[in-house]
């Protein structure tokens, strides 16, 4: 594969700054055919705003996600991240793991679509954890945590149990307590209304609302459109793994 070019990234004001990126699965059982997953995304996302990203299953949304949290290296291009307009960048396609845990700590939070937790830990533990990461006491980080699985309408009989056999929906809500119960300046949000009921879903309403008014910045995918409409700023649409 040629090396591919790093462009300096524009000055901006915004917490995410994705330049150039691209990204690159290999298909081993199809004799190491090369599939661009992303190719050439440009976007920000500034401080108070969320923008939503649009397009057909497979076009690119969800590894551009995990490409922002560094779950997938990339094969080109910066993804740049900082917790505030005034702070230093960190380019997560150059970070080292250090640096990239650091920034799951203290800037960036993601809610995904699935729940993956160890077995026998609690409902409240697992709320708590990030919490705890920070330096938080246990008492305060679980007394903040049964707050945010009450506002989300998770039943106190289910605090203390492992959350891996829950339904669905308890699952998400779980998820979702984890994802927010942090101020995160930037949020990553894949379906996170998936499974949800009505009521649950205004909740989560609340909390992006409430995130973006402290000046987060919020990348998501929305497959619920009345969701999409009532909090995203911008609609930003992916086909084939580019912006159109």
């Amino acid at each position: 594969m040629n090396p591919i070019a790093r462009p300096e990234p524009r000055p901006s004001d915004a917490l995410i700054d994705v330049q150039a990126l691209n990204k690159q699965f290999t298909l081993h059982q199809q004799g190491g055919q090369l599939i661009n997953a992303l190719e050439g995304i440009n976007l920000q996302v500034s401080p108070g705003e969320c923008v939503a990203l649009q397009g057909a299953s497979g076009s690119g949304k969800s590894t551009l996600l995990r490409s922002l949290y560094a779950n997938y290296l990339v094969d080109g291009g910066h993804v740049r991240i900082r917790g505030a307009a005034d702070a230093p960048f960190l380019d997560l396609s150059q970070a080292q793991p250090r640096e990239i845990l650091q920034a799951r700590r203290q800037i960036i939070g993601y809610v995904s679509q699935f729940l993956r937790v160890i077995p026998r830990v609690s409902a409240e533990q697992v709320v708590a954890e990030p919490l705890q990461a920070r330096g938080i006491s246990e008492a305060d980080s679980l007394k903040r945590a049964r707050k945010m699985l009450e506002r989300l309408n998770l039943p106190a009989t289910l605090w203390t149990l492992a959350p891996g056999t829950f339904s669905g929906g308890e699952q998400q809500r779980v998820n979702i307590a984890r994802g927010f119960i942090v101020d995160y300046p930037i949020l990553l949000l894949d379906e996170p209304t998936a499974s949800l009921d009505a009521r649950n879903r205004e909740v989560v309403l609340e909390l992006m609302k409430e995130a973006k008014q402290r000046g987060s910045a919020l990348l998501g995918i929305f497959h619920d459109e009345a969701t999409r409409d009532a909090i995203a700023d911008r609609v930003v649409e992916i086909r084939q793994g580019r912006i159109v």
